[in-house]
């Protein structure tokens, strides 16, 4: 089901610690420019997200993403730009962003 953002939050998507999110064929509409604080998605400990045929549009600050302690992003292709956000995302500790 698609749906929008109307506002500002620490972050949007947050799997954490072991958490599960999984995005399938939805269109994700930002309204105005939200700032994302902690960044758009965020995963850690073990956290996995992953969208497959999933739309952004609209405009965020902040990160895009953020994966960490073997945690996994996948965008299944979407590259480095996949999320909204003004920063670049990061992965460390064993995290990964496909």
């Amino acid at each position: 089901m698609n749906y929008t953002i109307n506002g500002s939050a620490v972050r949007h998507h947050s799997a954490s610690p072991a958490g599960y999110i999984n995005l399938v064929n939805l269109t994700v509409t930002l309204t105005g420019t939200l700032a994302f604080s902690g960044g758009f998605a965020f995963a850690d400990r073990l956290g996995f997200i992953t969208n497959t045929n999933v739309t952004y549009s609209g405009s965020a600050t902040g990160a895009r993403y953020t994966a960490n302690s073997n945690a996994v992003i996948n965008t299944n292709g979407g590259g480095a730009n996949f999320f909204p956000g003004s920063v670049a995302g990061s992965a460390a500790t064993g995290g990964q962003y496909l």
